[in-house]
């Protein structure tokens, strides 16, 4: 039986985009150091050189021209706003993690 309609198929993508690949990686990476840390100061920092590793993962991703693209796209759209706001939280509190954890090494 023959259809009157065309049927058009989309095409996805069959792998992520290497950027989220690395991101995926580096959360997975962070999760298990969670799971299996201690609180030594040697555990402290290799959390803390996961989180940079995937934070310059994030901000590859950030930086790409087509997620600026989308992002100037819906600019003023209250869900960027507050994607963009939470960014900001969480990378202050890095950078105050960072600034109190580093003088520990240096006693």
């Amino acid at each position: 039986m023959s259809s009157k309609y065309h049927v058009r198929s989309n095409s996805f993508p069959s792998q992520s985009h290497p950027s989220s690949t690395r991101i995926e990686q580096e959360l997975t990476k962070m999760k298990t150091w969670e799971a299996t840390s201690t609180s030594t100061s040697d555990s402290i920092t290799t959390g803390l050189s996961f989180l940079e590793d995937l934070y310059i993962s994030l901000e590859d991703l950030l930086n790409m021209s087509s997620t600026q693209k989308a992002i100037s796209h819906h600019h003023g759209e209250k869900f960027v706003e507050e994607l963009l706001d939470g960014s900001v939280k969480v990378l202050d509190i890095c950078g105050i993690t960072r600034d109190t954890v580093i003088p520990c090494f240096w006693t």
